[in-house]
């Protein structure tokens, strides 16, 4: 099951950005559980939406989401030299603890590649279709560490611009709409839609949501 991936996965991955996984077991009916470190704090998501919504200590808080956002950066960095890649990650899955430690949860979706250069075949749409690579966005399609390097990116534009990258039109056309619109790559340019003196790391945003896996960076550290 997805519990008992999830448990197993999480379990195998030891680093400080990534939520412990202590114990797992099935009790007298047989249903799984594992224990894990119980976090305090709020979700990226919610650090994200006060940021854009106030005008006030902008500065200060920029700085602390992209120390937050390279945090996450190095724990999937640590991921894909395991072999593992997450396929879901979003605001709503990045903690941020009182002290300003993050951890990135919900791997309930990752999945095992061999080596830098490998695919896995995926069937049906993986993830949240606003930080969703296009090639998991089709109901077949293929997905490696490129497609964490889009969902990042993902990430870095909402940073940067105070919303995701999709246009707000197609959000309101439903679902089949939106998932051919990243299928196509009909996404904000980042350096259009952030502030001016952000326009470098607009750049970035912009190449790892890159239509073609190839042109993204191949890897997280480069």
């Amino acid at each position: 099951t997805r519990f008992v991936h999830e448990a197993q996965v999480t379990g195998s991955l030891q680093h400080p950005n990534i939520v412990p996984v202590y114990c797992m077991n099935w009790d007298n009916g047989d249903s799984p559980f594992y224990t894990m470190k119980y976090i305090r704090g709020e979700t990226l998501a919610i650090k994200l939406k006060a940021h854009h919504q106030t005008t006030q200590g902008n500065e200060k808080t920029f700085q602390l989401l992209l120390s937050s956002f390279l945090s996450v950066c190095q724990a999937i960095a640590y991921a894909h030299e395991q072999g593992v890649i997450h396929r879901d990650l979003k605001p709503d899955n990045i903690a941020i603890g009182e002290f300003g430690e993050v951890t990135v949860l919900d791997w309930g979706l990752a999945a095992n590649v061999q080596d830098e250069a490998a695919d896995q075949v995926t069937t049906g749409v993986y993830g949240t279709p606003n930080y969703m690579p296009p090639e998991l966005a089709s109901e077949e399609g293929r997905t490696g560490k490129y497609s964490d390097i889009y969902s990042l990116g993902a990430i870095l534009f909402e940073i940067l611009c105070g919303s995701p990258p999709r246009h707000p039109s197609f959000q309101t056309q439903g679902l089949n709409v939106l998932l051919q619109s990243i299928i196509s790559g009909d996404i904000p340019d980042a350096t259009e839609q952030c502030p001016g003196h952000l326009k470098g790391f607009g750049h970035i945003a912009n190449k790892c949501l890159h239509l073609e896996p190839g042109a993204r960076y191949l890897t997280i550290t480069d």
